[in-house]
């Protein structure tokens, strides 16, 4: 989905239904893994007081070490690819320059 978004290949205004689409799949997967809804977790774990677990506690830990690496890497990927854009419109804007100043010099070349 993150390669949709950032590739552009979808249209802005529909990114919205995307996320929407793909967090129903994500719960029907849960679902037919585990045979719970989603939304029945979190009450069971406050009922089963399973915050104070460690076992618990770790699972979070765990998931919330990969989010943030995940993150990250497509953060820097992001601003790589923001970087080589950047790159490579001074290029164009260069040699639209260079190409400008050529004609002006043929131009003034040719006015003598």
């Amino acid at each position: 989905m993150y390669s949709l978004v950032r590739g552009k290949r979808i249209h802005q205004s529909m990114i919205d239904g995307v996320i929407r689409i793909e967090k129903m799949k994500a719960d029907d997967t849960f679902f037919n893994e585990f045979n719970y809804e989603e939304f029945d977790v979190e009450p069971n774990v406050e009922k089963l007081n399973l915050e104070e677990d460690e076992d618990y506690k770790k699972i979070l830990q765990n998931y919330a070490d990969q989010s943030k690496k995940y993150l990250e890497e497509k953060q820097d990927e992001t601003a790589k690819m923001m970087q080589a854009q950047k790159e490579k419109v001074a290029k164009l804007v260069a040699a639209r320059k260079a190409k400008l100043e050529e004609e002006a010099k043929k131009k003034k070349e040719a006015e003598q």
